[in-house]
């Protein structure tokens, strides 16, 4: 096979040696370590999952018939009243973030819209048994559906269209606080 890049044959005799040496003593990496994939998990990660388990919950709590909040004595649910507006805004944030999180556009899209996946998928079941199986395809019902999963969709990908600027603002704000 020929290569655009130069080939170094010391070094890659080398790993092939230490490769077969590994397959013939049976040994194998281990890899339930982090340092067997090459590196560490990345904070970018942890705060993509922590942003996607924090819209997962409000969005769970979201959909939760009123109901159920006033059997519990919790009139407007498990949310204190001062914090509305914050949640409120987090429904909106939260999408972006992952967006901005993300490293392609395509990820960003579906991460921003998956726990609106789980969590619709998670209500439909339970619900089913009280207000049947097709609750979200009935007309009214499937268009804010439809409109919830747009509206993430498109704010992933706002977020993730930001994610430049916004790594851009931060090194420069980091070479002002180096200064």
């Amino acid at each position: 096979m020929i290569s655009l890049h130069s080939r170094n044959s010391l070094v890659e005799d080398r790993e092939e040696t230490s490769q077969r040496a590994r397959i013939v003593s049976g040994r194998r990496p281990n890899v339930s370590s982090p340092a067997a994939f090459g590196r560490t998990p990345q904070p970018r990660l942890i705060a993509l999952g922590v942003v996607l388990a924090v819209q997962i919950v409000l969005l769970l709590i979201a959909l939760v018939p009123q109901t159920f909040w006033a059997s519990y004595h919790m009139p407007n649910g498990p949310i204190p009243p001062a914090m509305v507006p914050i949640v409120a805004g987090l429904f909106y944030v939260l999408p972006s973030l992952t967006g901005m999180l993300s490293r392609r556009w395509q990820a960003a899209v579906i991460l921003a819209t998956l726990p609106a996946w789980l969590d619709l998928g998670l209500f439909a079941v339970a619900a089913a048994s009280r207000i049947g199986p097709y609750y979200l395809a009935v007309e009214p019902h499937a268009v804010s559906t439809v409109g919830t999963l747009e509206l993430f969709a498109v704010l992933g990908a706002l977020g993730w269209l930001a994610r430049p600027f916004v790594l851009y603002a931060l090194s420069k704000a980091q070479r002002i606080v180096s200064l």
